[in-house]
């Protein structure tokens, strides 16, 4: 059974989302994909927080974006005072970029088969109610939809007689009851208030679940223990030798990570490392964005030269973000701005180049010609980015004379830089030149196989698709193991 979980988190989405994560793992279901609704706190920050426990649950690689912002008719009402300001009680996930493509993850799913396909809603209805209305093709093949909603015949947790969900966003509800193409199975307030999690089925989930892949939780070598406790050791030694009556205080205990200052062959520091990670991944921490300093992009130069294989992995807001993975070196000075709810052309059209704007669809034509009216010449270089740091990624280029005319699908938020880049984007477009970028792959292979061959895929661009049409199974009678005739035969 496949899943595709549009949430709210949440402290309780967040436990649904654990529940589905754990069961994933001990292969009761596949989690297709997740995506996020406004409700108890704004769609991006429910969709932070549903990536951060991903990343917890050990399923970091989950599909996963932010749905609708608001209500169909309603202004968004969220519940600081129940679920915190962020959304997860007192924890705070961190800030990260997170996709708007929620519509297209859905599609996605649908068009792989709707037979196993089981939706599940556990937050208010905008995204699916949207859905029906964008796609009402692909809403029209769901076969299993599951909500949470609703007081029937139950006293309400948001007023007298209203549950939170349908609340939040009755148009919604009302809209997804009456086109829903299938028997919906509502999951009332009245039934989930008597769920229970019995100890023996929380023992099993948790145990399904592994460890976290934060380093501070991994087992840490016992040479590094062994060797920190010899330090700690000469150090009181030392003190008690210059006659101090006190041990000095304990350093703080070792991780798992072993950190190495970067030495001048970087190359072959990396080679050296890579051999004693036996398998594991080898990371070059760089302060900032790393193409925007000479000196890492020498190294970036350097590695790529030598045939090994990496990734650049920023970590910046998206207007630098987006450039980096498109391959497109800023230099250490550039100007950014969000253009969706206009700007200010004047300066802009005097701001240090290049210049990366959030804009639309719609904001290129306006683009174009406010700048060329300032004086910007139409020959300008101009590289438009859809779907950034996703695997549907797609980098445009163009002028600024052309910009307003480009012929190409470019739904949702996109990213515009223009003006001459520092070096040629073609040293660096390391996303989108992947081997594998792009392509739709099936995996027909059995469930226990298909994981590392869909991770190997993703690692070379590919977006892998898991079909389990086969299975190896043990022969129903061992004689057959004898009966089949000899090659020569």
């Amino acid at each position: 059974m496949r899943v595709l979980l549009d949430c709210d988190p949440g402290i309780d989405d967040t436990f649904a989302l654990i529940y589905l994560a754990a069961a994933h793992h001990a292969g009761e279901l596949e989690l297709d994909c997740v995506t996020t609704t406004a409700g108890n706190v704004e769609a991006v920050q429910c969709a932070q927080n549903a990536a951060w426990i991903l990343a917890q649950c050990n399923l970091p690689a989950i599909p996963l974006a932010a749905g609708e912002a608001q209500p169909l008719e309603l202004a968004l009402t969220t519940t600081p005072e129940t679920h915190g300001e962020h959304g997860l009680g007192y924890a705070h996930a961190p800030e990260r970029h997170v996709a708007s493509d929620w519509d297209l993850l859905w599609c996605d799913a649908i068009e792989r088969g709707t037979d196993d396909l089981h939706l599940i809603v556990t937050g208010p209805l905008t995204n699916l109610a949207t859905f029906a209305r964008r796609h009402p093709r692909h809403f029209a093949q769901l076969r299993h939809i599951t909500v949470m909603g609703g007081a029937v015949n139950y006293p309400g947790n948001t007023t007298p007689t209203a549950e939170w969900n349908f609340w939040v966003d009755p148009h919604a509800a009302a809209e997804v009851f009456a086109r829903t193409p299938v028997p919906i199975t509502l999951c009332s307030l009245g039934v989930t208030e008597q769920f229970v999690l019995d100890p023996p089925r929380l023992d099993a989930l948790v145990r399904a679940l592994g460890d976290t892949p934060v380093a501070a939780a991994l087992p840490v070598p016992q040479e590094l223990l062994d060797a920190a406790e010899a330090e700690y050791a000469q150090m009181c030694a030392d003190a008690k030798a210059k006659g101090a009556r006190r041990k000095p205080p304990r350093p703080a205990p070792p991780t798992a990570a072993v950190l190495y200052e970067p030495a001048e062959d970087i190359v072959g520091q990396l080679r050296e490392c890579l051999v004693e990670a036996d398998g594991e991944d080898v990371i070059r921490l760089v302060t900032g964005n790393p193409l925007h300093r000479e000196s890492i992009k020498a190294e970036i130069n350097a590695v790529a030269s030598a045939g090994l294989e990496f990734q650049v992995v920023p970590g910046m807001s998206l207007p630098s973000t987006v450039p980096s993975f498109a391959g497109i070196a800023l230099g250490s000075t550039y100007t950014e701005a969000d253009v969706t709810d206009g700007a200010d052309w004047d300066a802009l059209a005097n701001a240090t180049q290049p210049i990366v704007l959030q804009a639309t669809k719609e904001d290129l034509p306006v683009i174009s010609d406010e700048l060329q009216q300032r004086g910007m010449p139409a020959e300008t270089e101009a590289f438009v980015t859809v779907h950034g740091t996703t695997r549907l990624q797609r980098t445009h280029e163009t002028t600024l004379g052309t910009l307003g005319k480009l012929d190409a699908e470019l739904p949702g938020e996109l990213v515009v830089t223009l003006g001459r880049s520092f070096d040629d984007r073609s040293k660096y477009s390391w996303w989108e030149n992947r081997s594998l970028y792009g392509w739709r792959v099936l995996v027909p292979r059995t469930k226990e196989q298909a994981a590392a061959m869909s991770a190997r895929l993703a690692g070379h661009g590919a977006i892998p698709q898991s079909v389990p049409t086969i299975s190896v199974e043990p022969p129903r009678n061992p004689c057959l193991l004898y009966t089949s005739p000899s090659p020569r035969d």
